[in-house]
């Protein structure tokens, strides 16, 4: 079986509302965060990660997950225009380990339409950001 790591910042997290479609064969991975600090969150009435340059990291959660609950996650992602992307990130915990490769959804740049966003559910600390609904 081929399974995929998959990052996830928003609704997909322990305790968000989609939570649930990662069902019981995903497997927690712990928490991470992107290495690079070239994203930027906004609240739509739920997080959307974009391309930034000179962004913010984003803190999530990595899963090990089928490629059945990765094709449940894509069809909705994608429906709701998200694009796959490819993001490294550390665990939180073992900063100095390898950074593990994973799949997120965000929207690109260009297909962002959205204004500056002012959210008390977004965190941005030390210049990471965490959608914390």
């Amino acid at each position: 079986m081929n399974r995929s790591l998959l990052f996830v910042y928003g609704t997909l997290k322990k305790g968000g509302g989609l939570h649930s479609v990662l069902g019981n064969s995903s497997e927690f991975k712990g928490t991470y965060i992107t290495e690079e600090n070239k994203y930027d969150m906004h609240d739509v009435g739920c997080p959307i990660v974009v391309d930034k340059d000179k962004g913010f990291r984003i803190r999530g959660e990595i899963y090990d997950v089928t490629p059945e609950c990765m094709e449940r996650v894509t069809s909705i992602e994608c429906n709701a225009g998200y694009i796959p992307f490819i993001v490294e990130a550390y665990d939180e915990d073992y900063p100095e380990g390898d950074p593990l490769k994973a799949i997120a959804f965000v929207y690109t740049s260009s297909s962002a339409h959205v204004g500056m966003s002012v959210s008390n559910r977004i965190n941005n600390k030390e210049n990471i950001k965490e959608w914390v609904a």
